[in-house]
């Protein structure tokens, strides 16, 4: 084990070195993006003069697969008698491919370049050439400038790094510090509690657990408040600049607010629920919780509940599975069980310690122990606490070890126990799905009578994907507008409308399927358009059911029949338990089965 923890407290202190160049990288380019914006808004306060241009080039630097450009100048002017030189040609850094500003600039600056009479500047009369004119700093006139315009198609570029880099830097660093923190406190937790692995997670070792998103809330109304600096720079600057009124293809800008409106509702939603409730922490009877116990415990609120809803908590079992290594290494997570129970307000007790809402559930004999990292498979249980239609929403860490007091696992073979994974979610089983905006029906004897998965099922994920493909869109866009590689005009455009068109399909698309004593009937539909295959008994060798899309760490399983030409048919998708799944595929093969 002790190698375990020393290999695991090395990983994370290499994240921490891993996320320092990221950091280093994220202060280098949130430099390059605020100070164009402090110097535009500094340099409203400049007197323009006269200046005369002494020189003008292009600078081209070659990349591997682009050539970027810089103007470069050199010149004199005259300000309260005093002459003075300079080569600031605009508050741009570096050269850059993003527009045609740098070639502009330059073409403009070549028709005012010219060698200039000897004393030529102490007449500025005399002068042979028509003048320019700079931007001095009355309170430095030695500090210039030839444009001080304001480049948003520059800034748009930046933004995007200035809202990656820090963020995925500071995270890597700092969250590799606490890792290491976290670590070394849970090593000693476990050699002094070798034969108790529910003491052994610092969040388990007090006498209640706080929520498990406490940290990720501090990382996200970090985040936001950064976002929010980044954006709200850009689009204050844009529109001080006149550039909205100027340059119509500014308003393509409009994308980082809806960029950072994600951050922002997620922030508001966790402020609006602190401000409800207060910090939220669950309190077990017992440490630790086990398979096949009646487990009770308290959900602990700083403030009362002044809603008329009620609430609910739902305790979830999930398995994780890792695959491959290293880049490919890949971990899929899936609900094998889950239980709700309703929490009236009226259970409501107030003590010294705030307020409490008791709650119980009966785990089944058969469900996994909380397994932690370090393997291939682990199985998580999470507890949460919730407010239908509030933004009141708690989630915790359970503990879940088979102790002395849990039963023998029941035995798999046939039909499930009645303390079984399986026979518990077989309970109420069109409640299961109907919950997942699938209506069902079944006979008296289990056989299914009719499936219909309804439009628009999967309503948070439709709406995550349209402001994604919002964002994506308008990057296109930008993109082609403003001449990007060959290869970014093409990738971009296509996978936006490719990403649009699974909107479309999740939003509108339905199916139907109908059972009888002699086969099934699946007739799907996509807004107008219908299509509808008939199946008899006869011809269907099995039903199978799998894995075939995922959303953040939710997967969503599907059934399909096999024909004897080895043709399969989707029958019913959008389940996200396998256990479900499970039951209802042995479910399906019944049907089959009967005469």
């Amino acid at each position: 084990m002790k190698p375990k923890r020393a290999a695991q407290q090395f990983s994370t202190g290499c994240l921490s070195l891993f996320g320092l160049p990221f950091f280093a990288a994220g202060i280098f380019i949130s430099w390059l993006y605020f100070s164009p914006i402090w110097n535009w808004w500094n340099a409203q306060r400049w007197v323009e003069v006269p200046c005369w241009i002494e020189s003008a080039g292009l600078k081209e630097s070659h990349g591997d697969d682009s050539t970027t450009y810089k103007a470069v100048a050199s010149y004199h002017y005259i300000y309260q008698g005093k002459t003075y030189h300079g080569d600031r040609v605009s508050f741009s850094t570096g050269s850059d491919n993003v527009g045609d500003f740098q070639h502009d600039i330059h073409r403009e600056l070549s028709e005012y370049a010219g060698k200039k009479p000897a004393g030529a500047e102490l007449d500025p009369k005399a002068q042979g050439a028509e003048p320019f004119r700079c931007y001095v700093n009355p309170a430095n006139p030695s500090e210039a400038v030839l444009y001080r315009s304001f480049r948003w198609s520059m800034l748009a570029f930046l933004a995007v790094f200035a809202l990656t880099f820090p963020a995925v830097g500071a995270g890597l660093v700092i969250g590799g510090l606490i890792g290491i923190r976290i670590a070394t406190k849970e090593a000693a937790l476990r050699a002094r509690h070798p034969e108790m692995p529910w003491k052994w997670k610092a969040a388990w070792a007090g006498d209640a657990i706080p929520e498990s998103t406490r940290s990720t809330r501090r990382w996200l109304y970090a985040y936001t408040l950064w976002s929010g600096l980044v954006v709200l720079s850009l689009l204050a600057t844009t529109a001080a600049s006149g550039s909205f009124l100027t340059d119509p293809k500014a308003w393509f800008l409009a994308f980082f607010p809806l960029l950072w409106a994600i951050p922002l509702a997620l922030s508001i939603k966790h402020l609006r629920h602190f401000r409800k409730v207060g910090a939220t922490r669950f309190e077990p009877k017992e440490w630790p919780w086990w398979p096949g116990g009646n487990v009770q415990g308290d959900i602990l609120l700083e403030k009362p509940l002044t809603l008329r809803s009620d609430g609910e908590a739902v305790l979830t079992c999930s398995k994780s599975v890792s695959s491959g290594s290293g880049d490919d290494r890949t971990t899929n997570t899936e609900v094998v069980w889950s239980q709700t129970r309703e929490l009236p307000q009226d259970r409501m007790i107030r003590d010294l310690s705030g307020f409490r809402l008791p709650l119980s559930f009966t785990i089944p004999a058969d469900a996994p122990e909380t397994s932690g990292e370090g393997t291939d498979t682990t199985h998580r249980w999470l507890l949460e606490y919730k407010v239908p239609g509030t933004p009141i929403r708690s989630q915790f860490d359970i503990p879940v070890f088979r102790t002395g007091k849990s039963p023998q696992i029941p035995a798999r073979a046939g039909s499930a126990g009645s303390g079984s994974l399986l026979d518990e979610a077989s309970v109420d089983l069109p409640a299961k799905l109907a919950a997942r905006k699938i209506e069902a029906s079944f006979d008296g004897e289990g056989h299914p009578l009719h499936f219909r998965c309804t439009p628009a099922r999967h309503l948070s994920m439709i709406l995550f994907l349209v402001v994604f493909d919002v964002v994506w869109t308008g990057a296109a866009v930008f993109l082609v507008k403003q001449n990007a590689p060959l290869i970014f005009q093409i990738v971009w455009p296509v996978s936006a409308t490719l990403i649009w068109g699974l909107i479309l399909w999740t939003a509108l698309h339905s199916r139907k399927v109908s059972f009888d004593a002699t086969g099934l009937l699946i007739e799907n539909r996509l807004g107008p358009f219908q299509w509808k295959r008939a199946i008899e008994k006869s011809f269907i060798t099995g039903f199978h059911h799998d894995s075939n899309m995922s959303s953040g760490n939710t997967r969503f399983y599907r059934i399909r029949l096999e024909s004897v030409i080895g043709k399969k048919h989707v029958v019913i998708d959008g389940i996200t338990e396998s256990s479900t799944a499970e039951i209802l595929t042995r479910r399906l093969d019944a049907w089959r089965a009967r005469r």
